[in-house]
C-alpha cells in the first residue's frame, strides 16, 4: 500500500510542478519583456541628438497632416 501511494504521490507532484512551472514562466517572460523595452526605449531616446529633429520632425507633420486631413473639426 505505500508502495502504491508513493508512485501515485509522484505523478501527482510531476503534474503539479509542470503547471506551476508553466504559469512562473509566463509571468517571468512577461515582466523580462517590459523591462527589457523600458531599458530599449531609454537608451535610444538618450542617443538621438539634434541633428536628427529636423528629420524627424519633418516626418512627423507630414503624418500628422496625412492622418488629419479628412476629419472634419
Amino acid at each position: 500500500m505505500k508502495r502504491v501511494m508513493k508512485r501515485v504521490m509522484k505523478r501527482v507532484m510531476k503534474r503539479v510542478t509542470k503547471r506551476v512551472m508553466k504559469r512562473v514562466t509566463k509571468r517571468v517572460t512577461k515582466r523580462v519583456t517590459k523591462r527589457v523595452t523600458k531599458r530599449v526605449t531609454k537608451r535610444v531616446t538618450k542617443r538621438m541628438t539634434a541633428a536628427d529633429l529636423p528629420d524627424i520632425s519633418s516626418n512627423l507633420t507630414f503624418d500628422l497632416l496625412r492622418n488629419t486631413k479628412d476629419r472634419s473639426h
